[in-house]
């Protein structure tokens, strides 16, 4: 077996034997423990003497408590199956050989730590850490496979030139050498993706792009996009939806197309209610008989206990918002119309039925039936 002496470096045959340069005999725990270290069972040659170099220049490998227990329990088992006594010399070489397998099966997984330390390389940090996946020190080797991978990762990064390779660096290495430049390009390759689409007219498409791409310096400009888009009275009317109307009709109380604005708002809350859970509205009462004139006159007893709001969807339209116990009297066409009726407490249903006016005057009173 070839061993260095941790003393002074120099090469021995025996890690047991004293230093024939030296003169140093391994006495201690500690020290045979260093002593088998430095031997070809845990180092590679090439490795040998620049381990003891390094032990000799202060750089103490110390022994964790249990481990010191461990070799020390081991020596006096092979002290006693070589039949050694307290006063005995017990370096022998079935003791010897006997301590070298003892060590060799208990010094894990600490030395093998040390061993891959020593190689400084992915392959032994990663041996190390596929051997001991529970040990204490599988941390530090994942870390120490994490620095030393850092510009082979920034290498690839660069090759592919993609946002998820940047961003890929800038994960693992939050505190890298080159976390600047992968922000810089992440962010370019960013605001690449929004020139291409710049010109859109989909409000989800910019949504997603801002979801998907915060490295983005165009925000601002995306952001700018969507309040534009929800000024553009052509676009509004494509997407045909309540918050779209009623944000343009905030913004351009002013717009010729105000009024048609509010009916088609109404006409989509009632197709909302109809489509959804709700009861069967009752119909009105007609008080006396048509008439010939071109309008119906309708009359609404809120009786529900709650603020009450009632929309008529037809030739022309009309919401009419009435308060706890009030009534309210209006106007409607004659025609056909679809009703829907609801009440300010989320609790309650909404309701839903279908009218047809042809003059005279209608009466309903609307109450909510407890079961």
């Amino acid at each position: 077996m070839t061993a260095i002496c941790h003393n002074c470096g120099a090469r021995k045959s025996d890690p047991f034997q004293s230093c024939p340069q030296c003169g140093k005999v391994p006495v201690g725990d500690d020290e045979v423990a260093l002593a088998m270290m430095l031997s070809e069972h845990f180092l590679p040659p090439e490795k040998l003497v620049a381990a003891a170099a390094a032990i000799k220049a202060g750089q103490r490998l110390e022994l964790p408590p249990k481990m010191r227990a461990a070799v020390l329990s081991a020596m006096k088992a092979a002290r006693r199956k070589a039949g050694g006594g307290a006063g005995r010399p017990w370096i022998k070489p079935a003791v010897i050989a006997g301590i070298i397998v003892a060590l060799f099966l208990i010094f894990h997984p600490w030395p093998h730590y040390q061993v891959a330390s020593f190689q400084d390389s992915v392959p032994s940090y990663q041996g190390f850490a596929n051997r001991f996946p529970q040990s204490e020190y599988v941390a530090a080797a994942r870390e120490r496979i994490r620095v030393l991978q850092e510009e082979d990762v920034w290498r690839a990064a660069v090759a592919e030139n993609g946002i998820a390779s940047f961003r890929g660096y800038i994960r693992v290495y939050p505190d890298g050498k080159h976390l600047d430049a992968a922000r810089r390009r992440t962010s370019e390759l960013a605001d690449g993706v929004w020139k291409a689409i710049s010109g859109t007219r989909s409000e989800a498409e910019i949504t997603k792009f801002l979801k998907e791409y915060p490295e983005t310096s165009k925000r601002s400009d995306a952001e700018a996009r969507i309040q534009f888009l929800y000024n553009d009275w052509a676009w509004v009317k494509e997407q045909d939806k309540i918050p779209h109307y009623q944000r343009f009709l905030a913004r351009n109380p002013a717009h010729a197309q105000v009024g048609w604005m509010e009916k088609r708002i109404i006409d989509l809350e009632v197709d909302a209610i109809a489509a959804g859970e709700h009861g069967n509205l009752p119909k009105a009462e007609a008080v006396g008989g048509a008439t010939a004139t071109g309008s119906a006159s309708v009359e609404i007893d809120n009786g529900t206990g709650y603020e009450l709001t009632v929309r008529y969807s037809g030739g022309e339209s009309k919401k009419v918002v009435i308060p706890l116990g009030g009534k309210q009297a209006f106007q409607l066409p004659n025609g056909s119309y679809r009703v829907a009726a609801s009440v300010n407490a989320a609790r309650v249903s909404n309701y839903y039925g279908k009218e047809d006016f042809a003059g005279g005057r209608y009466t309903i009173r609307y109450f909510i039936k407890s079961h």
